[in-house]
């Protein structure tokens, strides 16, 4: 299957203007698949060319990243360039005081740069870390996230939480600027490796808007053996957007006891400038 068969750009409705969001009644309309975001409007702001080509910039060199790892994961990745570029239109919506995405390709010029290094009062584009989420397994409260995607000692069919904790604290990410952040998890972007996997056979997401029931991986296993480790993409019912509005939780069931465990989410962070400062 040609990558280039996905890479059709997503459009807003035609009231869309690159002077000014607009209120969109269905993210799933420009998204090209359901995603999984009880709010039924939201903002979003047309990216120009020059920001286009940086998005584009971003997501080709992670289809290659992918590629050397695991072709299913790479076809994945690519069928979400929609709503990759969707996100990237909301963060612009709800980061108006910022000017742009660095610009990337086209003519050289000293002035380019790369989406992963914004300058001041720019929106930057990353892959998502597990410092920008917050989960704890042990259900403690605390304010911070993992620096790992590690899951340790898993107990068969006692629940752990991928966003949240069992309080229950939600997860939502930073509404402070400059320091804000949306995060976009790809439709099928929870992917395992290693461990006895796959892990989990049920996920239940839920917000404070809204829930949702809970859903079951697929029988038909897709498992890749890459340098020793296998790597599981779990099937899941649409992408996830996460933003400061809508608060979240995503709790999964393990098939296994005693075993470690690492679940990594696949997606795009669109960040403003100064959400990281020092290293976290």
């Amino acid at each position: 299957m040609r990558l280039n068969t996905f890479l059709k750009l997503a459009t807003l409705d035609n009231k869309m203007s690159s002077n000014g969001p607009v209120v969109n009644t269905s993210l799933s309309q420009f998204a090209g698949f359901p995603v999984l975001y009880p709010n039924t409007t939201i903002q979003a702001v047309q990216l120009d060319p020059s920001e286009v080509r940086s998005l584009k910039f971003w997501f080709d060199s992670r289809v290659k990243h992918y590629q050397a790892i695991d072709p299913y994961l790479a076809m994945n990745f690519a069928e979400n360039y929609s709503f990759f570029l969707s996100v990237a239109q909301i963060a612009k919506g709800k980061f108006q005081q910022v000017s742009s995405l660095p610009p990337s390709g086209g003519q050289c010029d000293s002035t380019l740069r790369s989406p992963q290094v914004p300058a001041a009062n720019q929106i930057g584009i990353q892959d998502i870390l597990p410092e920008d989420i917050y989960r704890n397994q042990a259900g403690s409260g605390s304010t911070t996230g993992p620096h790992t995607w590690d899951i340790n000692a898993l107990t068969a069919q006692t629940a752990v939480y991928m966003l949240g904790d069992s309080l229950p604290t939600y997860f939502s990410t930073n509404g402070t600027e400059p320091n804000r952040y949306v995060l976009g998890v790809m439709r099928n972007g929870l992917v395992e490796i290693g461990g006895n996997t796959p892990g989990f056979d049920q996920f239940f997401y839920k917000t404070t808007l809204n829930g949702y029931n809970p859903f079951t991986v697929n029988g038909a296993y897709n498992v890749t053996e890459v340098a020793n480790k296998t790597i599981y993409s779990y099937d899941t019912p649409g992408a996830i957007l996460l933003d400061e509005v809508v608060k979240a939780q995503l709790t999964a069931m393990p098939k296994y006891s005693g075993v470690n465990s690492r679940v990594a989410m696949i997606g795009i962070k669109v960040y403003e400038y100064n959400q990281y400062t020092t290293l976290v």
